[in-house]
């Protein structure tokens, strides 16, 4: 079933929904990457509901098929709401470490500190001794790393708070950091 994106983009988010609900798995995928926000948004939601498997994303991702920044964001996005639940998010994250903008850049960091997998230390020095010195990914980077060298992911997003428990994160240091 084709999609006309153009005609979908001039529809209210229910609108959208209610069309793109009709999709399969793959083509909902595809449309992650719309340069519509509306379209790109309503496809990762309605896989979201249907507790698509993050292979299909990620896949996406490694296969440079998300093209523009929000798609990108979005794919992150929709891999770290998933959590610690899937470690293999980790390739995309480490693949889109790699993209030249920083906002794309800081969310893939978001999703490696918060793994708390000491292992990506080196690919994140590998990034951090690649970028120029006026880089302003470069103190984002130098953030990650501490944070992950120290398994505390709060020192990279002091302010994030994981109501689901979808990262696992130990209760207790919440408390003796902040309180």
């Amino acid at each position: 079933m084709g999609v006309d994106e153009k005609r979908l983009s001039k529809m209210s988010y229910q609108e959208i929904d209610g069309r793109v609900c009709e999709l399969d798995d793959a083509s909902l995928a595809r449309l992650i990457n719309s340069r519509s926000r509306k379209i790109g948004d309503s496809a990762s939601e309605v896989l979201a509901r249907r507790g698509v498997r993050a292979r299909l994303i990620i896949d996406a991702a490694l296969d440079g098929r998300m093209t523009h920044r929000d798609s990108k964001v979005r794919a992150i996005n929709f891999l770290t709401c998933l959590g610690k639940r899937c470690p293999e998010a980790a390739k995309a994250y480490l693949h889109l470490l790699n993209d030249r903008g920083k906002d794309v850049a800081g969310c893939a960091l978001f999703g490696l500190v918060f793994l708390r997998d000491k292992k990506h230390l080196p690919k994140l020095q590998e990034r951090l001794a690649d970028l120029k010195s006026d880089s302003t990914l470069k103190p984002i980077i130098e953030k990650a790393i501490v944070a992950l060298k120290r398994r505390s992911p709060l020192l990279y997003s002091p302010y994030f708070h994981d109501s689901s428990n979808v990262w696992e994160l130990p209760r207790w240091r919440f408390w003796r950091k902040r309180g």
